[in-house]
């Protein structure tokens, strides 16, 4: 019998490349890097995002209701005490047209939640309807 001859080696069946994983890693992370930023960047240019006052910048006056309620229940707007009385004819005041602000609620540690409750009714009878609470850390 003759002799077998052997196939033709084929190029890409030699190289064999490999990267370490790190490499892949390093890749992945830069990869990730930029899409996180491309994305914040779309975010920002449509106009999302976090509201300013969450960044510590100044948000324009009629954009942003701050609601101070006191360990006592007392209510301060915008840094001016508000009655007692009807807090929705309150909040409506501050409602123009479709343009309605921000509203951080920020309510004193040790306050009974249905204080809490009812202003939050206030600002929903008012016209508001963007409201973040903040309470106190105990």
């Amino acid at each position: 019998m003759g002799r077998r001859t052997p196939a033709p080696e084929r190029p890409l069946t030699r190289i064999r490349a490999r990267f370490p994983l790190a490499a892949y890693a390093l890749i992945t992370s830069v990869l990730a890097l930029v899409y996180l930023h491309l994305a914040s960047l779309s975010l920002v240019a449509r106009g999302g995002g976090l509201p300013s006052a969450v960044h510590g910048i100044e948000a324009p006056a009629h954009s942003l209701l701050v609601v101070l309620i006191d360990e006592h229940g007392a209510v301060d707007i915008n840094g001016k005490p508000c009655p007692r009385g009807d807090l929705a004819a309150e909040f409506k005041r501050h409602v123009s047209g479709e343009n309605a602000p921000t509203v951080i609620l920020r309510a004193a540690k040790g306050l009974k939640y249905k204080r809490v409750l009812d202003i939050l009714d206030a600002a929903h009878r008012g016209g508001l309807s963007d409201i973040r609470v903040e309470v106190e850390s105990p």
